[in-house]
């Protein structure tokens, strides 16, 4: 029992110490504990404090700028993640940190300097990789831009400050106009007139002329014009240099820009807080630094400390040159951004920034909008320089009157300047300089002076036309005067001719509407819209214009400028000379323009056979055609009126020729016939000599027509004569047809002749009809010969022959003289007959139907009216009618009434059959109604 009660005891003893072991353990484990936590977060801090160590150790023994940067990168990442502060180890680091990125930041600034310098993209992007490690890489390209702003503005003043200008110009007109003499010599005679009189001075005066009058040196007034041209030569030299700044600092802000779309972030990076608000989209590669950027620009739009930094990106972005930059050297974030907020989001596009960022933030999806506007409006450095130069060169021309003058007066040297200084920012990449054209707003900074320079242009030029042809001038210039017109055009046409831009001016609007684009982040995608203005030419024009109204005044009106019954009236002989004048005055000027536009590439010169194209040739000739063409018709149109009368009063007499003398057997033409060839011979004698005509081979080269109305340019006068007689040659050939196709010989006399003599009359009477025919196909020959020979008088001028003139009266003269030969028997087989197969038609079928049934009228008794004779007309009257009435059905109409009207007398007079021929003539008729459109069917 005792043994239990000790063993009891002892269990109990056990179990208290095990508690208070336990006790112990636990006790010891939460000091454990509590030593372990500062153990090891001392641990840690020694670890990273000894890490920081090395890092600057690594760091102040390395010139490795990547690594260096690096470092600080990860050094800036260490101190940002703990409480430095007070401790002094680490406070020394600090500031030893400092002192490091001072220096590397420094570095990067002259290696980034020196490479945009020497266009070194190496260096330059290695210097960019820095300053973004640094997370300096907008402010850094604030500093660039705001330099390389600085510079160009520094120069733009330079160029045109206008003190300056003038305080160089009086010191280099100065040391021009001013003689200096040899060390050693007297100074020259002239210099002073007294010097005779110097012993008689005394010596206190003396110094005071010598002070006033410098030995050596005699002063001579200066010339204002040596003056204005020194001037002048200072600007432009300066002008030159401005725009050689611009070339530099654009070329510098061209390659940043570059650059930037080609550096990535590498592997081992991290995009840091740039991409904090849009972590979601992932990168399937790096980004590249111009993604960054936007992202930066986006995120702080609306924050007032950044505006410069945004405004220097987006310039920096925007200067990229379109045919120089590849369109994979941009990039954006990958599968998020595109620029044009107006489409749509569909299953397989890729959605805009807004669509993304909306999800996100909506401040962010603002941004982002603002941000796609600023691109869109923006136009680079050289946009930017462009503005500055406006402002001030229009500061300077309204402060100065010689630099007004020199960007007005000399507008195309300025142009010269500005376009080769556009081909060598702008060059492609095949160095294909021919289709760069002037960008909108280098056009905008030009406009003035380019108006200016051609309002000038224009007086000049009208100024000399108003010297040759004074107001109210009354006798016609000599053309030595014209040549001075020529010449003064000529002149402009050179000045004007440093490009074709001048000549005719290409205005290219190039809307930059979509800068993103999957795998590209400004790749370019423009709508190019090409307007054409004439500038010079269009001066010329307009000249042309005011020569055609004087020279309007000097027409000579009345009786006397349209008489052709004698020698040239004095108004005949001036109108002469100002048909020649006018000639001459468009001749010439044609020839000068061609010799100016000579050089240029054929898609500018345009020309009146390329109604597409509207170059400088193509916009005179045009002038011409329009207003001295018409002066020219109008000169020439009483007169030739007047010839086409006196053809047809002599055409008349064939009727009173046949009816009293009938036709012989020798074959020779009608006497009409040989005064009609008198009268057109004595005109080209006595008037129409005097016109000027071609006299060389070269001159007789065919001129191209207007493809709107075929109308010839003038270039002689004899030309403008024959396209004046058009219309009355072919009115004179359809009187001569007309005519003849109502010419009948009989005019009653067989209705006299006694029965028994019937049969020899008839037979008479049809061999006089043969006669005539034939006679009448002489005549048209011989009329066809008399036209010919007074067109080709001077020669067979090109498009001016009878078949040029009037092609289509020239196709039914032709045609009209088968139609005499045919018999009467078959008149109506001829048009009715279906031609053989592989034959055409024959050339009478192409005769008017009214023609043709005059005709065979003609050849029917006397019984069968004309169409006149039945309707109580004249011939007189009824030749003019169907002459001034081109509806072929109203007169088939006006013969199928003159054939009722036979048809009822027949019936009154109980004739029991018709003449043989009047069925032809009714079939005829029937055969040409038939062919005559629906709508254009007599009643």
């Amino acid at each position: 029992m005792n043994q239990t009660v000790d063993l009891e005891n002892f269990t109990n003893i056990i179990d208290g110490v095990e508690s208070r072991i336990r006790s112990v353990y636990n006790d010891v484990e939460r000091i454990k504990q509590r030593l372990t936590k500062p153990y090891d977060l001392l641990r840690s801090h020694v670890t990273r404090i000894r890490r920081l160590g090395l890092i600057l150790d690594s760091l102040q023994s390395s010139n490795d700028l990547s690594k260096a940067s690096e470092a600080l990168s990860e050094l800036k990442y260490a101190f940002t993640s703990m409480d430095w502060q007070g401790i002094d180890v680490l406070e020394k680091y600090h500031v030893v940190m400092i002192k490091e990125r001072s220096r590397i930041e420094a570095h990067a600034w002259q290696l980034i300097r020196s490479s945009s310098d020497v266009g070194d993209q190496a260096r330059l992007g290695l210097g960019l990789q820095v300053f973004d490690r640094l997370s300096l890489l907008p402010t850094a390209l604030e500093v660039l831009i705001s330099e390389r702003q600085a510079e160009i503005e520094r120069a733009v003043q330079a160029a045109v400050d206008v003190e300056e200008l003038t305080k160089r110009t009086k010191n280099k007109t100065a040391s021009l106009s001013a003689t200096t003499c040899n060390p050693g010599e007297l100074p020259p005679a002239k210099a002073y007139p007294f010097a005779h009189h110097l012993a008689l001075i005394p010596l206190r005066i003396f110094f005071l002329i010598l002070f006033f009058f410098p030995v050596g040196r005699a002063s001579y007034p200066i010339n204002s014009n040596a003056h204005n041209a020194a001037f002048r030569s200072l600007f432009w030299t300066g002008l030159d240099q401005l725009l050689a700044t611009q070339e530099q600092c654009v070329g510098a802000v061209r390659l940043l820009a570059v650059t930037l779309c080609m550096k990535r972030i590498s592997g081992g990076e991290s995009a840091g807080a740039l991409l904090d608000r849009l972590d979601s989209f992932a990168y399937r590669e790096p980004p590249k630094l111009t993604d960054l950027l936007a992202v930066y620009a986006i995120q702080n739009w609306t924050n007032p400390e950044t505006q410069a930094c945004c405004a220097a990106i987006v310039l920096t972005l925007t200067s990229a040159n379109p045919w120089t930059v590849e369109a994979g050297y941009f990039s954006s974030i990958r599968g998020a951004f595109v620029v044009s907020v107006e489409d749509s989001v569909g299953p397989n596009s890729i959605p805009d920034i807004a669509s993304i960022c909306a999800l996100e933030d909506t401040d962010l999806a603002s941004n982002a909008r603002s941000f796609c506007d600023a691109l869109s409006s923006s136009s680079g450095l050289l946009g930017w320089a462009s503005a500055c130069m406006e402002t001030h060169f229009q500061s300077a021309t309204k402060r100065s009157s010689h630099l007004k003058e020199a960007f007005e007066g000399e507008y195309p040297r300025l142009l010269k300047l500005f376009l080769d200084f556009w081909r060598k920012v702008a060059t492609t990449p095949q160095g294909d300089c021919e289709g760069l054209q002037l960008p909108s707003y280098l056009l905008r900074l030009l406009q003035p002076y380019e108006t200016a320079y051609l309002t000038r242009s224009l007086s000049r030029l009208f100024e000399r036309v108003g010297t040759v042809v004074a107001p109210g001038a009354t006798v016609v210039p000599e053309p030595a005067a014209m040549d001075c017109i020529i010449e003064v055009a000529a002149t402009e046409l050179s000045r004007a001719a440093v490009q074709t831009d001048l000549l005719c001016k290409v205005c290219v609007c190039v809307p930059m509407r979509q800068f993103f684009r999957v795998g590209g982040l400004f790749r370019l995608s423009s709508q190019v819209s090409v307007l054409f203005f004439h500038v010079v030419a269009n001066n010329i024009a307009k000249m042309v214009a005011l020569f055609a109204t004087k020279a309007e005044g000097l027409i000579e009106v009345g009786p006397m400028a349209s008489q052709i019954s004698g020698p040239p009236s004095p108004a005949q002989e001036s109108n002469f000379q100002l048909v020649n004048l006018i000639c001459h005055f468009g001749r010439s000027l044609r020839h000068s323009v061609a010799r100016h536009v000579r050089g240029l590439p054929a898609a500018t010169k345009g020309s009146v056979l390329s109604p597409g194209l509207s170059g400088p040739e193509a916009v005179v000739d045009a002038a011409i055609v329009d207003k001295l063409n018409p002066l020219c018709r109008t000169i020439l149109e009483p007169l030739a009126a007047s010839l086409g009368d006196g053809m047809e009063e002599i055409l008349v007499g064939m009727h009173q020729e046949f009816s009293s003398t009938p036709p012989g057997s020798d074959g020779g033409c009608s006497a009409y016939i040989q005064s009609l060839q008198g009268f057109l011979r004595r005109l080209r004698t006595d008037l129409f000599s005097r016109l000027s005509t071609p006299t060389v081979m070269s001159d007789l080269c065919h001129l191209p027509r207007r493809p709107s109305d075929g109308q010839q340019f003038y270039t002689f006068g004899e030309i403008a004569l024959l396209d004046s007689l058009r219309e009355h040659l072919s009115s004179c050939i359809d009187t001569f047809l007309l005519h003849a196709s109502l010419l009948r010989p009989d005019n009653g006399r067989t209705a006299s002749v006694p029965t028994d003599q019937a049969a020899a009359a008839e037979e008479e009477e049809t061999l006089n009809r043969e006669r005539i025919r034939h006679r009448l196909a002489t005549d048209c020959v011989e009329f066809e010969l008399t036209l010919e020979e007074q067109v080709t008088v001077n020669g067979r001028i090109p498009g001016c022959r009878l078949i040029d003139l009037a092609p289509e009266a020239y196709a039914r003269l032709r045609a009209f003289r088968p139609l005499l030969l045919i018999p009467t028997e078959d008149l109506l087989t001829t048009f009715t007959s279906t031609p053989a197969e592989g034959t055409g038609a024959s050339p009478v079928t192409t005769l008017p139907g009214t023609l043709v049934l005059h005709h065979a009228i003609s050849r029917a008794p006397a019984e069968i009216p004309c169409p006149h004779t039945a309707s109580g007309w004249s011939l007189a009257r009824y030749v003019h009618w169907v002459l001034h009435t081109p509806d072929e059905a109203a007169r088939l109409n006006f013969i199928s009434h003159a054939l009722a009207v036979y048809t009822e007398q027949v019936e009154a007079r109980n004739q029991r059959e018709y003449p043989a021929i009047f069925p032809i003539i009714r079939n005829l008729l029937e055969h040409f109604v038939a062919k005559l459109p629906a709508q254009n069917l007599p009643p």
